[in-house]
Order: C-alpha cells, then sequence, then structure tokens
C-alpha cells in the first residue's frame, strides 16, 4: 500500500508525474540538428548549451503553466525532435505572461 505523508497532500505539494517537466535526450537532438552541418563540434557544444538552458527555464515556470497548454506543447514535441528549445518557445507564444528568464 502506497503511503502519502499528509503535510504534502494537505499542503499541495504532491506532484503527480503528469506535472513534472518531460525528459528530453539533450545529446540526441542536438547529434541529430547539428549532423550534417557540425565538423568541429562547435555548434553541438552550443546546442547543448542553449537545450541545457531551455530546460531550466521550463523548471522554473511548468507548475505556472496551464495544463492544456503544457498537454498542447509537449504532444507537439512528440511529431518530430524533442527540444526544450521548442517546448520553451509554444509555451512562451501561449502563455508569454508566465515569468521567463531573459
Amino acid at each position: 500500500m502506497l503511503r502519502i505523508p499528509m503535510i504534502a497532500v494537505a499542503s499541495g505539494l504532491f506532484l503527480t508525474v503528469a506535472d513534472t517537466v518531460p525528459e528530453f535526450d539533450i545529446d540526441a537532438n542536438c547529434r541529430a540538428t547539428t549532423r550534417a552541418t557540425d565538423a568541429t563540434g562547435e555548434r553541438m557544444a552550443a546546442c547543448k548549451r542553449e537545450e541545457a538552458a531551455a530546460r531550466d527555464q521550463l523548471i522554473g515556470v511548468w507548475a505556472l503553466a496551464k495544463a492544456a497548454t503544457r498537454d498542447t506543447c509537449v504532444g507537439a514535441q512528440s511529431q518530430g525532435s524533442k527540444s526544450y528549445v521548442a517546448l520553451v518557445t509554444c509555451m512562451q507564444i501561449a502563455e508569454g505572461s508566465l515569468p521567463w528568464k531573459k
């Protein structure tokens, strides 16, 4: 039997799996998007930095976004490469009022 501490339930701090930022494979995404154009590895490194920064932004605003926005934007990622940059862009368009980092 699963026991959930009452303080977590009462305080609203208990999150379901659907309420967490999705896990994308940054290396695989960057390999796929830079493979043909990156002879030196510089674009791969830049891609990884941009993806990691976008994931950090998502962590800060994910719980504040509407569930419908999260579902729509994550659903759009399932159609192609899974990119945090694209996910942030989708969510910024849908919910520009969230406290996005610059």
